[in-house]
């Protein structure tokens, strides 16, 4: 396979890379790397990009890293929001750099993503996740007003202290922020 690799001979090279599919998940983390180097090359070079991508997703999660880079590599922001969601990322957890590649593409791709962070840090129940809640909170106003979604905001900041209308302490911080009217 490194001879194929070096010598650009893609697809005898993926024609190795779909016999060894199956044993891809129970290989060594050096070779399992490898392993998707190749086929990122390979699947580039032989227009088989979506068989590279679903390969990618039925290795999920160990091939996380590898997809995630991926999909912002090929500007596939909402397939990359989307997994991010699945797999319970917050924003908080991600770098900047990749937040900021969406944002500049389409800023409401992320609206769901400090949705779900926002919720999951609320339902936490103590003060210091109620402050990173209000931190997100700050940033996905941002959003709401770069896209001209003032009234959704509203209604969403709204609905959210109605719903956690008993968690004193969030809504103390809710006010600290000055969302609640």
């Amino acid at each position: 396979m490194r001879r194929c690799h070096e010598r650009a001979e893609w697809d005898i090279l993926l024609s190795w890379l779909r016999w060894l599919a199956p044993t891809m998940q129970s290989a060594a983390q050096d070779d399992f790397r490898l392993l998707c180097q190749y086929w990122t090359d390979a699947a580039k070079h032989a227009d088989a990009d979506d068989e590279w991508v679903r390969i990618m997703e039925t290795l999920l999660p160990r091939s996380y890293y590898v997809y995630t880079g991926y999909l912002l590599q090929t500007k596939r922001y909402r397939q990359w929001v989307d997994l991010q969601i699945a797999n319970r990322i917050g924003p908080q957890n991600l770098y900047a750099l990749e937040l900021r590649s969406v944002e500049e593409s389409d800023p409401s791709l992320l609206l769901p993503l400090y949705h779900q962070a926002v919720e999951r840090s609320v339902l936490e129940k103590n003060r210091t996740s109620y402050k990173t809640a209000v931190r997100l909170l700050k940033k996905l106003h941002g959003y709401y007003t770069t896209l001209g979604r003032k009234r959704e905001w509203e209604t969403y900041i709204n609905r959210l202290s109605d719903h956690f209308v008993r968690l004193r302490a969030f809504q103390e911080e809710l006010e600290k922020g000055s969302w609640l009217p």
